[in-house]
């Protein structure tokens, strides 16, 4: 029996943007991987990192109306207005995942007359070219100002960056340290009137270009940061530290599984 593949955009699966839509085949060139080595006693070479510039996706389709030129075109149209702005793809071949893409081509609309032919989108990642775990693996602690080593799972075969939500709740908060796996962060606000204050959370994460903020809401904070440019910890069992110097908070570790 012949696999069927799916597609969804944003949450919109391909074949719901017009029924003569059928999803054909997803093809996924194997993306150039760039390591970075370094040499081994005496010999070899051992690898340190490993990562991609872009990634494509190929969605080929056909459209199963055979006569009528005008329906073809219609059908063609939203397949178009489907893919035209890019977003968070998930594929079926991918359970679980989702990746950022942008549209970097589309069949011509002369190709509709090729009745015959599979017609493909082409999806580039570039921002952030790899896969993505959807739900997100927690560690929360509660009501405390430090902890040295709070367990957090990293799924993956990836480093992944770490996100969180520190919120004070026995006094405003001014200064922060963390740190996972060798990387530290250090948010010293000197500015009393960016203080964050009891109830609210400071957030540390990741927009759709996979671009750090830190915010207060909606007031960034990223003019009082130190140190790396962003928490990475590899996959597996990690643990994460954290200093609110005397300030107690709630704070919630969020990592995603990224693989290559």
């Amino acid at each position: 029996m012949a696999r069927v593949q799916r597609a969804w955009l944003n949450d919109v699966e391909f074949t719901d943007a017009h029924p003569a839509l059928m999803l054909q085949h997803i093809n996924e060139p194997d993306p150039k991987v760039t390591y970075k080595t370094a040499a081994k006693p005496y010999s070899g070479l051992v690898e340190l990192s490993r990562s991609i510039e872009r990634r494509e996706i190929v969605l080929e389709f056909a459209i199963r109306e055979g006569l009528d030129f005008t329906r073809r075109q219609e059908a063609y149209e939203k397949a178009i207005a489907w893919a035209w702005n890019g977003g968070w793809l998930k594929l079926s071949d991918h359970p679980g995942q989702q990746i950022y893409v942008t549209l970097s081509s589309a069949p011509a609309l002369g190709r509709l007359r090729e009745w015959t032919e599979d017609i493909a989108l082409t999806f580039t990642a570039a921002w952030y070219p790899y896969w993505q775990d959807i739900v997100e693996q927690t560690a929360a602690h509660v009501n405390a100002a430090s902890h040295d080593a709070l367990p957090l799972t990293v799924f993956g075969n990836m480093p992944s960056c770490i996100s969180c939500d520190i919120t004070p709740v026995s006094g405003s908060l001014s200064e922060v340290e963390l740190a996972i796996d060798g990387t530290y962060m250090h948010i010293n606000i000197t500015d009393a009137n960016y203080y964050v204050p009891v109830g609210t959370a400071l957030t540390l994460g990741y927009d759709f270009r996979h671009l750090l903020y830190i915010r207060k809401g909606t007031t960034s904070l990223m003019q009082f940061r130190s140190g790396a440019d962003d928490l990475i910890a590899q996959p597996g069992l990690r643990t994460v530290a954290y200093n609110c110097h005397g300030v107690s908070c709630n704070v919630v570790f969020r990592s995603k599984g990224v693989w290559l």
